[in-house]
């Protein structure tokens, strides 16, 4: 369906966590009549005088293109400064030769259509400043922080332990092969499972190990607890959506667990391996911003022509029992025999940091950040960023807030309260 975006209807709002003399207001009607495109990014901005549009920057993975409907403007980029006004249509590739800045140089708005290309992630730099920007994690570093490759590793090498192991690393060992696989079986299970979404109310998923990513979710996960219904219905194309529904605390677990029993899975002959149903109790968040406990059943629903899984199918439903309780549960079902156990996780191994990381991740825990921190402790914003370094490695995390949930799991933190005094 045709959406007309009418001039007569347009809504600029100032764009948020601006400041002088960056203020830049984005037409926000095209949210407003529920115009999300998949695969096309466009916004129509407004530039009012005397602001830029943003820091001189140019994208490493993004092809932008600007076009001038009304006013003026001053165009900054590699080549130098140059006026460009209403019906000029200006390109800017990929890296260097790409950057640019727009300035309002006249006494009225300048209002221009913003389309650039997104493949999921990209880089933004800014030479003025010397910093970069990782989309779509937001993270800004200083590229003079940058340290070397092997900077902050360990001599033993734990990152080849077991307990460091992901679960994409374990579907590795499966070495699947796409001469091993027929996607016409995928397509006609699919049509099944939108079939039988409609009879019973049970949220269905499927993962394809081959591709690394969630091939399917039904209906029921929006109906039963109001999910985003476009992103469910593009699943695939959505990340690790799912799992930022769950409680961070389960999410943590549940991974621990699938990664313990994928372990356990590749311990026996290859022959037993589908044999196995996992059931997981554990807490995600509902249209009302409430945490519900689900039970999740996973099994092998597909094997490749070598008999090694492909496609694994959850079933997600309500808990009957709701009581207030912490954690991941675990069953783990044999479907040849019936048998059943419940694994355990292994005590977190308390992390060894250094006193100076033990501090630096007390005032991360305090909201500071790495100019912050390089003040209070007097040294450099260099040092500070190879310590956060150094202590993410060692908690075995991504960021920040990962490194305070291991933190508060090993006891390196306490919860911070209304009472709880500022570190020193």
């Amino acid at each position: 369906m045709a959406t007309i975006l009418k001039s007569t209807e347009r809504n600029f709002q100032e764009n948020p966590n601006r400041i002088e003399p960056f203020k830049l207001f984005t037409d926000i009607s095209r949210t407003q009549k529920g115009v999300e495109p998949e695969n096309l990014n466009f916004d129509l901005r407004q530039l009012n005088p005397g602001q830029y549009c943003s820091a001189y920057h140019f994208h490493r993975y993004a092809e932008e293109l600007f076009l001038i409907i009304s006013g003026s403007a001053t165009l900054r980029t590699p080549k130098g400064l140059e006026a460009v006004s209403s019906g000029d249509l200006i390109f800017f590739e990929k890296g260097e030769t790409g950057a640019h800045q727009l300035y309002n140089h006249t006494t009225e708005p300048c209002v221009y259509l913003d389309i650039r290309t997104f493949i999921g992630h990209d880089i933004c730099e800014y030479p003025d400043s010397d910093k970069i920007y990782l989309v779509p994690s937001g993270e800004i570093f200083n590229k003079s922080a940058q340290s070397g490759y092997f900077d902050g590793e360990e001599k033993e090498g734990t990152s080849m332990k077991p307990d460091n192991i992901t679960r994409e690393e374990l579907w590795a060992r499966q070495n699947l092969s796409a001469t091993g696989i027929d996607y016409a079986v995928w397509e006609r299970d699919k049509a099944m499972l939108l079939q039988m979404a409609k009879i019973n109310r049970t949220c269905t998923f499927v993962v394809d190990v081959y591709k690394c990513r969630y091939a399917f979710a039904s209906s029921n996960f929006s109906d039963l607890l109001g999910y985003d219904s476009h992103k469910i219905a593009t699943l695939e194309k959505q990340g690790d959506y799912l799992e930022s529904r769950i409680h961070p605390d389960d999410r943590q677990q549940l991974e621990a667990f699938q990664i313990r029993l994928g372990e356990f899975i590749y311990s026996l002959p290859a022959a037993e391996r589908n044999n196995y149903c996992n059931i997981y109790s554990f807490r995600v968040r509902n249209i009302r911003q409430q945490y519900v406990r689900v039970i999740s059943k996973h099994q092998v629903m597909e094997q490749d022509a070598a008999g090694k899984a492909w496609l694994i199918l959850g079933n997600m439903d309500i808990s009957p029992n709701q009581e207030e309780t912490d954690g991941v549960d675990c069953t783990v079902l044999n479907l040849r025999n019936g048998e059943m156990f419940s694994p355990s996780l292994p005590p977190r191994r308390q992390p060894i940091l250094t006193p100076r990381e033990t501090e630096i991740l007390h005032l991360i825990q305090e909201g500071l950040l790495s100019k912050e921190i390089a003040h209070k402790l007097c040294i450099s914003i260099h040092t500070v960023n190879i310590h956060r370094q150094n202590l993410l490695h060692k908690l075995g995390v991504q960021n920040s807030i990962e490194a305070i949930n291991a933190g508060l799991e090993s006891g390196l933190l306490n919860r911070l309260t209304a009472s709880t005094p500022p570190h020193r």
